[in-house]
């Protein structure tokens, strides 16, 4: 975090806000891993608004991930699958394959976190026929990761079982 922190203020002071960019969504994702998700959460929106500025499409998909990455580990789950569906979307828009299904990978988890495994379950599998189609290794992974949830009931009953996440994850199915 320390180094990071460090080249943030290095592209800053330089004027160079790509690089910035790219180190605020880095950052970020390492203060939500060492428990500061808030201050994660900030510094992945101002990467995502970076980005829009300076009309990078990818690294708005990259930053987006990062940002739902984030509200996933803070528990907020209808903030991290519309985090996601936005990187999905700009992943669509720039053909890139790999995004798409990483992405639904993410949003798959999300719904696994929140206990809807049914959402889950159905997310996983759209991104298993992307990852089939690029013959990526990660394939494995899902197919067990479906395996392993074939038989497991809906969770259900969390705070959000209510519909939210369904209406969240429209554009991920």
């Amino acid at each position: 975090l320390y180094h990071g922190e460090q080249a943030l203020g290095i592209f800053q002071t330089a004027g160079d806000q790509t690089g910035e960019a790219y180190m605020l969504h880095l950052v970020g994702l390492e203060q939500a891993r060492l428990g500061d998700g808030e201050q994660g959460r900030d510094h992945c929106t101002q990467a995502v608004e970076l980005y829009g500025d300076l009309g990078d499409m990818g690294g708005m998909a990259d930053a987006w991930h990062s940002l739902g990455t984030v509200h996933q580990q803070l528990g907020e789950h209808v903030e991290a699958i519309a985090s996601f569906q936005q990187s999905l979307m700009l992943s669509a828009e720039l053909g890139d394959l790999w995004g798409q299904a990483y992405c639904l990978i993410a949003v798959g988890d999300t719904h696994d976190r929140a206990g809807d495994v049914t959402g889950a379950r159905e997310t996983w599998q759209q991104a298993l026929e992307m990852l089939g189609d690029l013959q990526h290794p990660d394939a494995d992974r899902i197919r067990a990761r479906l395996h392993e949830t074939a038989d497991l009931p809906d969770g259900g009953d969390g705070p959000e079982s209510d519909g939210q996440l369904q209406q969240a994850s429209v554009l991920a199915r």
